[in-house]
């Protein structure tokens, strides 16, 4: 089966959760998904259709799509069907669309720093070196780095291309491959998770068992039977530990889930920063650096003695 993306594991999502949100049978949903869509969308629904009729629960069914957090999708799906509400699944197919934008965006910052690179290299080759040739030895003095490297770059111009080539192929596999949820989107789907399971009565350690699944916590997922008084389940809320949100009078769950919100909101937070900075703050960095240094560098050392020894005419 081809491997989904993010936009399409959500598609599924979203249509398991309508069939849950109007009590519609999920392989109703899946066969109808099947015969409305085209590619790996329809494959994968039509895979979880013929499998539920078989007797699969829909978490199993989902498990024999391909994608890298597969699993957390159907803990997802097993999570909303035991309480009964889809909201869990919204929550995952946002976090993966969100994803893919962000994948999209950052692919678009990084192209303009290598468009830059690829133009600086191409003036270098096809301007400095052929100059620094016709007027070696004659009128103009060049500094010997300058010219020792005019001379390996004439020589061995195939060597940057091919560096760069290797470089940003072997970047695109790592991003291909390396599609788990980073950390802070991990716990905030954690914390949003076990708020929608605690409104919806769902047992206390089923409700964190679900919520680490669907995150990926393997932390969590190691105790054999964790409660919200577990060691690695107060280390998570000692970071929003407050006397301010002690109030007189409201329930221990109330103040759980109060904690829980915001600390889904700081990691958020977080989140979106290392959003923004990995897809627009660095890109632009990379554009001076690219623009600015190979501009700067050509005016200092090719530029520069030329007008210097026009100046002493």
């Amino acid at each position: 089966m081809a491997k989904l993306s993010d936009r399409q594991l959500a598609a599924l999502l979203d249509e398991i959760a309508a069939a849950i949100r109007v009590d519609m049978p999920i392989a109703d949903a899946m066969q109808r998904l099947r015969d409305r869509r085209l590619g790996p969308v329809a494959i994968a629904a039509g895979v979880c259709a013929d499998a539920m009729n078989r007797g699969q629960t829909a978490a199993d069914a989902l498990r024999l799509c391909n994608s890298p957090i597969i699993d957390q999708a159907a803990a997802a799906v097993q999570a909303s069907q035991q309480s009964g509400d889809p909201k869990v699944m919204t929550r995952l197919s946002s976090l993966l669309r969100r994803r893919a934008e962000y994948f999209r965006s950052s692919q678009l910052a990084w192209l303009y720093p290598l468009i830059l690179l690829v133009i600086a290299y191409a003036i270098a080759l096809g301007v400095m070196v052929p100059m620094l040739r016709t007027y070696q030895g004659r009128d103009f003095t060049w500094s010997e780095s300058v010219l020792n490297f005019s001379h390996w770059l004439e020589s061995n111009w195939f060597v940057p291309p091919i560096a760069l080539a290797i470089m940003v192929i072997g970047w695109l596999i790592w991003r291909s491959r390396n599609r788990s949820l980073p950390r802070d989107a991990r716990l905030r789907l954690f914390c949003q998770s076990l708020v929608d399971q605690i409104a919806a009565d769902v047992p206390e350690s089923d409700a964190i068992r679900n919520a680490a699944k669907l995150s990926g916590e393997a932390s969590v997922l190691a105790e054999t039977n964790p409660t919200f008084k577990s060691p690695q389940f107060m280390a998570l809320l000692a970071k929003v530990q407050s006397p301010l949100m002690e109030v007189p009078g409201v329930s221990e769950e109330a103040t759980l889930v109060a904690r829980l919100k915001f600390l889904a909101a700081i990691h958020d937070e977080r989140a979106r920063r290392h959003d923004y900075l990995w897809s627009r703050l660095i890109p632009r960095i990379a554009m001076v650096v690219v623009g600015g240094g190979f501009t700067l560098a050509y005016a200092w050392w090719v530029i520069a003695p030329v007008y210097q020894q026009v100046a002493q005419w």
